[in-house]
């Protein structure tokens, strides 16, 4: 044989064990139901939904750091509502828009106080 040439390894053999029949077979454990998946998620009522999802929204704020941070993009999403409900085609200068929002947000604002001030009313005098 030429030894430039490498012979290739045999596979190892891997002994096969035979089972003790002086040993105790090992007891049957329970299976225990299957976990939860996305797929088939556990069947909840809504009271239980809700304070599940408490649950898990308190603990995730209690590993927040940086509370202003982590709500950065959707307060920003809000406010952006305004400068394109004044401005849709974003013609304006961006002063004049900045203050049209403004005037946008307060009437937002202010509309939210009176619809709140007219449930309060409607509630007391029932």
């Amino acid at each position: 044989m030429n030894s430039a040439t490498p012979r290739p390894n045999p596979a190892p053999q891997t002994p096969t064990r035979e089972p003790n029949p002086t040993s105790h077979p090992r007891p049957e454990r329970p299976v225990p139901p299957p976990r939860p998946t996305k797929s088939s998620p556990r069947v909840r009522s809504p009271e239980q939904r809700s304070l599940a999802a408490r649950v898990a929204v308190h603990a995730s704020w209690a590993q927040t750091t940086d509370r202003t941070a982590r709500t950065a993009p959707g307060t920003k999403a809000f406010l952006d509502r305004f400068e394109r409900q004044v401005d849709p085609d974003g013609q304006l200068d961006p002063a004049e828009r900045a203050r049209r929002a403004a005037h946008a947000r307060k009437a937002y604002f202010l509309a939210l106080a009176l619809k709140s001030a007219k449930a309060r009313a409607k509630r007391k005098a029932s």
